[in-house]
């Protein structure tokens, strides 16, 4: 969960300069302009969540199946 706040805490802060950007170019109110804003900073909050979400996620669902499903039931035994 930490990791994900870490995550939304980037994502918070892109945002606040994505305002920033579209106040000062007076576009805040005009919902068909385009913030002349790089599309990169959206990459690191994006990497970032894809990266925790394996971690989390991937890790706790093939614990999940390892663990519930029956040995008959699977397709490949651990040792």
């Amino acid at each position: 969960m930490v990791l994900f706040f870490i995550t939304m805490l980037i994502a918070t802060l892109v945002e606040m300069r994505r305002l920033k950007t579209a106040q000062k170019y007076e576009l805040v109110d005009k919902p068909n302009a385009t913030v002349p804003m790089s599309v990169w900073w959206l990459v690191l909050q994006y990497v970032l969540c894809g990266l925790f979400e394996v971690f989390t996620v991937v890790v706790g669902i093939q614990d999940l199946f390892c663990n519930q499903v029956p040995k008959e039931c699977r397709s490949c035994t651990l040792p």
